[in-house]
């Protein structure tokens, strides 16, 4: 979940740094814009496959090996 005080750096730093050392997902929880946004397929550059981004209230289906779907009718 986005901080308020780092919201900039999770929305264009961490998708960066989390592929260039092969987190298989990246799911940001934007509290400023009400919104979710999958990262996915990390390669050296950044993530290859972006899910999002989805209004708070739509769910979000995290690939295998993980095959869950998130409710973010919560946030």
């Amino acid at each position: 979940m986005t901080s308020e005080t780092s919201g900039d750096t999770d929305r264009s730093v961490k998708p960066r740094r989390y592929a260039e050392y092969g987190a298989p997902l990246y799911l940001l929880i934007d509290r400023r814009d009400r919104a979710c946004t999958l990262y996915a397929e990390p390669e050296p550059t950044g993530y290859a496959r972006t899910t999002g981004p989805l209004p708070f209230g739509a769910p979000v289906d995290l690939p295998e090996p993980f095959g869950v779907r998130v409710g973010t009718s919560e946030f």
